[in-house]
Formats: structure tokens, sequence, C-alpha cells
């Protein structure tokens, strides 16, 4: 099966995911939280341009999705991309390197 198609058949069994994959920025922030987790304040400084209260609804728009996940530590919240995330990542970035859009 073709990569697209693999992508389009994840879609298609969750098409509320549609909307993240449109978006650079959400796309970016899994990206980063699939290499390694991070408190909210370290990921703001990767996306400065981002205020932390535009942060905070997108990292609850992305747990709401079950993209990512969170936990304490201490008095940090960290968060981290859940397996759910990590194939949509891998699935959008294979059917980009089969357009070779990047």
């Amino acid at each position: 099966m073709k990569p697209q198609e693999n992508f389009v058949m994840f879609l298609e069994k969750y098409p509320e995911l549609y909307s993240v994959t449109q978006s650079d920025l959400y796309m970016e922030i899994l990206s980063l939280l699939a290499k390694e987790a991070k408190s909210s304040l370290k990921l703001g400084r990767h996306f400065p341009k981002v205020s932390a209260e535009d942060l905070e609804v997108i990292l609850k728009s992305l747990i709401s999705l079950n993209l990512l996940k969170k936990t304490r530590a201490g008095q940090k919240t960290i968060y981290y991309a859940s397996e759910r995330a990590k194939v949509l990542l891998d699935r959008y970035s294979q059917t980009k390197k089969s357009f070779d859009l990047g």
C-alpha cells in the first residue's frame, strides 16, 4: 500500500485529526514532543511568537484529541506525544516524502 493511502486511511479512521495536519504549528509541536518530552515553558522557548495562553490552548486541544499526554514532575507539567501522535507523524512524513515535499 502506498504511503498516501495509509495516511488517507488513518485520517478516515480519525477524521478529527485532519485539521491538525493542516496546521504547521500543531505538527511542529507534535514533532518536537515526539522526540522529547517538554514543559510548556520549554515549548514556549521554541515558539516565541506564540503566547503562553495560546500555547496552553493548543496543548489542551492536542490532549483532547489523544495526541498528547501529560504528567507531573514536581511543580512542572510535562507534555509528550502519544502513540497515536507518533503514528500520525510517521504516516504524514512518509506521505510528504512520497510526493517529494520535504
